[in-house]
């Protein structure tokens, strides 16, 4: 096939003009549409996620191997292009998943997204639970050494995965969050249904919903058992292993600091 031409339907607008000052989740962004292009909006503040497809004007298009900047063994791998994120590559065309927050004539105000200022915009898509969600996959998460993370840069990424799962927070989310964290830092794995084999827990709302989502279980596999008993009066997160081991959490019942609110964790 002969070289085709791609013409942008507008341009990325934050104050980040250099790749490596860009967030990993990255940020609130303004995508500006060329007048040319303002019709194709129609209907588009109706979906609250969008793909946006940008060219990576500033890529290294000659890359074909890269060493994936990740923590762990990944870091010392090299690995083909089309087996990683990299923006470096032959055709450098990146896709993000935001929200869209706002749309105000030409503007669509979006968050996060990891573009710099003048990225260019080949196209934007709404966004299909149905066509584009696959929730439990074979992937970077099973092969990550998320262990030798910092805590913060741990949970950033764990906020962000759920942030994506689920529409309302409540404040028992960082119950859910520290617990993994505890379990990741412990077993020296990222704890998930290939590890697990069953769970009992009193969590509820969002500590419970994270158990749902990391986990990778579905509560008619009944998997994870709920004791919902209010005469208990601590949290509690009781975790088997396929291999036998049986690990316990146990967190006080304030919502105000799951780090220091951790009792114990212990091998039963």
């Amino acid at each position: 096939m002969d070289a085709f031409t791609l013409n942008p339907i507008g341009y990325v607008e934050n104050n980040i003009s250099n790749r490596k000052e860009m967030s990993s989740p990255g940020i609130k962004s303004i995508i500006k549409i060329n007048e040319t292009y303002i019709d194709g909006l129609k209907y588009l503040e109706e979906n609250s996620h969008i793909i946006v497809l940008c060219y990576l004007n500033e890529a290294n298009r000659s890359v074909l191997r890269v060493f994936p900047k990740k923590y762990g063994i990944e870091s010392n791998t090299e690995k083909g292009v089309f087996a990683t994120r990299s923006p470096d590559r032959p055709n450098p065309v990146a896709i993000s998943v935001t929200r869209l927050l706002e749309i105000n004539e030409n503007k669509l105000i979006v968050e996060p997204l990891d573009m710099i200022n003048g990225t260019p915009v080949i196209d934007i898509k709404p966004y299909s639970v149905g066509s584009d969600c696959i929730f439990n996959t074979l992937g970077i998460n099973n092969r990550r050494e998320y262990h030798v993370l910092p805590e913060d840069k741990l949970y950033e990424f764990l906020v962000r995965g759920f942030n994506n799962y689920i529409f309302n927070i409540d404040s028992s989310l960082d119950l859910g969050i520290y617990s993994i964290i505890k379990l990741i830092y412990t077993l020296k794995i990222f704890p998930d249904r290939d590890s697990i084999e069953s769970i009992e827990t009193n969590y509820t709302t969002n500590a419970l919903d994270c158990l749902y989502y990391y986990f990778k279980f579905t509560p008619g596999e009944e998997r994870i058992i709920i004791t919902k008993k209010d005469t208990l009066k601590r949290k509690y997160l009781k975790v088997i292993l396929k291999s036998n081991e049986t690990w316990k959490l146990t967190y006080n019942n304030s919502l105000d600091n799951f780090v220091s609110d951790l009792l114990e964790i212990k091998k039963l």
